[in-house]
């Protein structure tokens, strides 16, 4: 018994000993894995088919602290927040990870976790619902306390990782999960940081995607596809685009398209123009009228429907990514979901129902609306977006941006211009002219934007309280906005403008000619594109991110950082990086709501300038003399140098239609074989370089 004794008080001393280091220390707390672990679904296979390991860091440099209101914040970059009306403001790092093509989540487990305290003392400012301009400002914090748990000592979240949901892009399988960084006792008022994560994802085979990448789709846009995924996911290596293995039956014609205009039998010579532009510089394009959809493509449904399935068709069968809906919601209808935030129920009409067709929140194909309703609006659009693409302004213009940003909540409050600056200073390029009016000026805002605009302006960026027909500038404490009049007298002239704004209801396009459509249909200037809500735009008042304005920072990551340069595709994918699920309902439901609105009015297959043009010079020979022969094309700058990877692209008619790139001498080869004689076009492409457009005979 002594010996025993003896071992016990050994063990218990040595206990003490560890415990005492560790506290004068303040030493890392490693907590066991054996009880981190949680099911996503009631029964599981005892031995998972797949097991996959991950590890995510964190450290203080990662979060800014502040205060606000006489409370502390932290915001983590590119983090959401816990959404519990009175409790912590908490923030909550989502990921996204690409799994294998037929795993199916069942488990997630944590592994290993490494915990710091963050020294100090912090009453953290409580979390409150994002606001629109009929709700009220934040106000009596103090009374909005949850006193429970502020004076717990139990840390809070009580939870480090949660799995979300499973979605699916080009046949890639993907799961979300919500990574909680930081914990809080409420009545020690301390922080902890969890330093390293490693968790797994275990899996039983029976996930299917809801979109596959096509097997008709060009070698750019699975390459696209591919950018588009592997920057949405924190493991892009094992990134693997699948063919569906059950593709549906095909109710189209067999072709080869990457670009489908949807419109009414009566516009089709009207659009007939931008179609062969299209064609004729390497991206297969076609007209199919409504009619067609609705009572001869053998599709079922509401005319919502038929389009939707005929999208779904032509991007499986045809390789179709870019869609261009051609007219006002008269004579193609959009679809209206209906949403629930904080009790409230909301309406809201959008194109998103045809560009997320398997209603994962993810656009699987890139959708664009001329909303165009008579003969003038078709030509006016038209030959805005060959401006554009062709003939643009070669100064002061393509390298010019003007950001308009006003209090959202009250004078001072910020809002605006805090996140036109950061937009600024973050992804404008510092050669560029850059205007801007701002609620802390003393100018007529109104005028002051309305002369900015018709300055001409490559990309127009905007933030204020809107309406159907008024654009906000200086709302709260001027009362003043552009009407749709003031849109359609706009005298910019070619100088035309992209305009983002997440004014409430400008893009209101069910109207019969809401604001933004103003700008649209302006035939002496006004703008080539419009992106912003149908409805409700939604911030947190005094933040400068998070909500509609997130969605407005993300635009311009996709489009400057992550380079999509192409209209459509920078859309789809700042709405598919800024979704953020926490999977805490309320959060959940708004995210939603600004993905669902979110409008793009334009061609979605529209190139952006970011640069001022340059010119291509090409060279090849004017006359093919046999068939079969080779046929070189040699493209370099004003200096000399040879242009590497510009699109080239020859067709005759039905009977030649070739692509192709150049390599890093400026050459490209093709091996044409005309039946008849004839003209056959040669035209030449490249992001930031004016297009050549040439002709040889045989």
């Amino acid at each position: 018994m002594k010996g025993k004794a003896l071992i016990y008080l050994f063990i218990l001393l040595l206990l003490m000993g560890v415990i005492a280091i560790a506290l004068s220390h303040q030493a890392e707390l490693y907590i066991t894995p054996s009880t981190l672990s949680f099911n996503i679904k009631e029964k599981i296979n005892d031995t998972p088919e797949f097991i996959k390991n991950y590890t995510i860091s964190f450290s203080k440099n990662d979060f800014s602290f502040n205060k606000l209101k006489g409370f502390d914040t932290i915001q983590l970059d590119d983090g959401i927040y816990t959404k519990w009306i009175g409790k912590p403001m908490i923030p909550i790092k989502t990921i996204r990870v690409a799994l294998p093509v037929d795993m199916n989540v069942s488990t997630v487990k944590i592994l290993s976790l490494v915990e710091q305290p963050i020294h100090g003392t912090y009453l953290l400012i409580p979390a409150q619902l994002p606001q629109h301009r009929n709700i009220t400002l934040m106000t009596n914090l103090n009374q909005q306390l949850n006193h429970t748990l502020y004076n717990s000592n139990t840390p809070y979240p009580n939870e480090h990782i949660r799995f979300i949901r499973q979605m699916d892009l080009a046949g890639q399988n993907i799961a979300e999960l919500a990574i909680y960084p930081i914990h809080y006792l409420g009545a020690q008022k301390r922080l902890t940081i969890v330093t390293s994560l490693t968790f797994s994802l275990e899996g039983t085979k029976g996930y299917q995607c809801g979109d596959y990448l096509s097997k008709k789709a060009s070698n750019a846009n699975r390459e696209t596809y591919e950018q588009m995924v592997k920057e949405m996911v924190i493991n892009p290596n094992e990134v693997q685009l699948q063919v569906s293995p059950r593709p549906q039956p095909l109710g189209v014609q067999p072709g080869n398209f990457e670009y489908v205009i949807i419109t009414p039998q009566d516009w089709v010579s009207t659009f007939q123009p931008l179609t062969d532009w299209k064609t004729r510089k390497g991206i297969p394009a076609t007209i199919v009228t409504t009619s067609w959809i609705y009572t001869q493509g053998g599709y079922s449904g509401t005319q919502a429907q038929k389009i939707r399935a005929f999208i779904i068709d032509a991007h499986t069968h045809w390789g179709t990514t870019y869609f261009l809906l051609g007219a006002d919601t008269n004579n193609i209808p959009t679809y209206t979901k209906s949403f629930t935030l904080s009790g409230t129920n909301y309406d809201v009409p959008s194109d998103t129902y045809y560009a997320d067709y398997d209603d994962d929140w993810v656009c699987e194909v890139h959708v664009g609306r001329a909303s165009v309703r008579n003969i003038t609006h078709v030509t006016t659009f038209v030959n805005k977006v060959l401006t554009y693409e062709k003939t643009p302004p070669l100064t002061n213009y393509t390298t010019t941006a003007f950001f308009c940003g006003f209090d959202l909540n009250e004078s001072g409050s910020g809002e605006g211009q805090g996140c036109k600056e950061y937009i600024k200073n973050t992804w404008i390029p510092s050669g560029w002219t850059y205007r801007w009016e701002y609620d802390d000026e003393t100018t007529n805002h109104k005028t002051e934007t309305i002369n900015n605009l018709n300055l001409g302006n490559n990309l127009v960026n905007h933030i204020d309280h809107s309406s159907t027909d008024l654009l906000g500038t200086g709302t709260i404490n001027h009362n003043q906005g552009i009407t749709t009049t003031d849109a359609l007298n706009q005298t910019n002239g070619n100088k035309q403008s992209i305009i983002y704004s997440i004014g409430c209801w400008a893009c209101d396009f069910i109207d019969e000619e809401c604001v933004a459509e103003g700008f649209l249909h302006s035939t002496d200037g006004g703008a080539v594109a419009f992106i912003g809500n149908t409805r409700y735009g939604w911030h947190l008042p005094y933040y400068t991110d998070y909500y509609s304005l997130r969605f407005d920072r993300y635009f311009f990551r996709s489009l400057f950082t992550q380079e999509h340069y192409t209209l459509g595709v920078t859309f789809s994918d700042h709405k598919n990086d800024a979704y953020s699920d926490a999977g805490n309902g309320t959060l959940t439901d708004y995210n939603q709501y600004i993905f669902y609105e979110l409008t793009l009015l334009g061609d979605p297959e529209l190139p952006v300038w970011t640069e001022n043009p340059m010119s291509l010079n090409v060279t090849h020979p004017n006359q093919l003399h046999r068939n079969s022969e080779p046929f070189m094309i040699m493209v370099t700058s004003d200096t000399g140098t040879p242009i590497n990877h510009a699109s080239v692209c020859l067709w005759k008619d039905t009977e030649i239609y070739l692509t192709g790139y150049t390599n890093t001498t400026g050459a490209v080869t093709f091996y044409p074989s005309p039946v008849t004689v004839g003209w056959m076009n040669v035209t030449v492409t490249k992001h930031n370089y004016l297009p050549y457009e040439g002709q040889l005979s045989r």
